[in-house]
Parts: C-alpha cells; sequence; structure tokens
C-alpha cells in the first residue's frame, strides 16, 4: 500500500545520490511479490521480506548493515518493535529510516499501539 511512497522517496532523491539502501517489508505482504514492493501502477523496488524486524541485522549480515545509509520499512504496521527498531537503527547505528506505516485500521481506529504511543518523526 505505502510502496509508491517509499519508492518515489528512494528513487528520486536516494538513488541519485549513490546511498546505500536496504528496503524491508513484511513476509505477511504477499501480494504482489515475496521479494520486492510494488506500487499499483507495477513499479518495484527489491526489499528483505521479514516476519521480525530483529532478525533484519542477521539476515543481511553485519558487514553489509554496517555500510548501509538508509533503511525503507513499508507497512511498518506489521511489525512489532518498530520503535525500538528505529531507534536503535538511527540513534546507535546511524542510519536514516523511511517508514510507511498506517495510522489506523479500515475502521479509521487508530493502533497507536505499535509505536507504543511514541513518535518517530512526522513527516507531511
Amino acid at each position: 500500500m505505502f510502496a509508491t511512497t517509499i519508492i518515489n522517496y528512494i528513487s528520486k532523491d536516494l538513488l541519485y545520490t549513490k546511498l546505500s539502501v536496504a528496503v524491508i517489508k513484511s513476509d505477511k505482504d504477499t501480494r504482489y511479490a515475496l521479494d520486492s514492493i510494488v506500487t499499483h501502477d507495477g513499479e518495484k523496488l527489491p526489499c528483505w521480506p521479514l516476519a521480525n524486524l530483529s532478525s533484519f541485522r542477521q539476515k543481511l549480515g553485519s558487514e553489509a548493515y554496517d555500510k548501509l545509509e538508509v533503511i525503507g520499512v513499508d507497512e511498518a504496521q506489521f511489525f512489532e518493535a518498530l520503535y525500538d527498531f528505529c531507534r536503535e537503527a538511527a540513534d546507535h547505528d546511524g542510519k536514516t529510516l523511511i517508514v510507511a506505516r498506517l495510522d489506523g485500521d479500515y475502521l479509521r481506529y487508530l493502533t497507536i499501539g505499535i509505536l507504543g504511543g511514541k513518535h518517530l518523526v512526522t513527516v507531511l
């Protein structure tokens, strides 16, 4: 659902600057592709499908993780411990994060519990 947001931001602003980028999505999102985020009009960007964010560094490898400059998280509402992952990656590891998530469900109930009521950054 948010693939368009992440793809537009990463492809237009980051890839041209030659930054090292990795994108993560939930392995529950199998709508278009297993190993890519895909916009509704078919644009694709390779990604790491994960059950949980804590496995990202291990799956990518420590050396490759250390070289990363930007981490994109698509459909972030599916991940528990999102706040802790983002705080660790940004504050401790020096990564820039692009996080796209719903802030409510289909009934428009807020899903604040995922971040424990905390806001990382709001971008308008």
